[in-house]
C-alpha cells in the first residue's frame, strides 16, 4: 500500500509518495530540525484555545490516497479505500458508550 506524504516549507510543497514499510521506517528517525519534539515542547506550554503553530511544521500524511504533481497542483492516482471516521470530542465514558 502507498501513502503520500506533504511537507510544507517557505511556500512551497513537497510531495512524497512511499511505501507504508517505508513510512514506518521514516518515523522512527526525526529530521535534523526536530519537527516533533518542537511540537512537543511548544503544547506542553499551550492553552487548549490557542493555536499551535509548530503544528504546521509537521508533514501531512494522506494514507487513503497516492498522489501525484499535475500541472493544476496535486491529482490523486490510486485510492485503497482507507476510511477515516472521528467522532469528538466526547466529554468521557458514558458519552462514548
Amino acid at each position: 500500500m502507498k501513502i503520500t506524504q506533504l511537507r510544507d516549507k517557505d511556500k512551497t510543497t513537497t510531495l512524497t509518495t512511499m511505501d507504508m514499510e517505508t513510512w514506518i521506517g521514516k518515523t522512527r528517525t526525526e529530521t535534523k530540525t526536530q519537527p516533533v519534539s518542537a511540537f512537543r515542547e511548544v503544547l506542553r506550554y499551550s492553552l487548549p484555545d490557542s493555536r499551535c503553530y509548530e503544528a504546521d511544521k509537521l508533514p501531512k500524511i494522506l494514507p487513503a490516497a497516492e498522489f501525484r504533481r499535475a500541472e493544476g497542483g496535486k491529482q490523486m492516482k490510486s485510492y485503497n479505500g482507507i476510511v477515516e471516521l472521528t467522532v469528538g470530542p466526547l466529554s468521557g465514558g458514558p458519552e462514548i458508550d
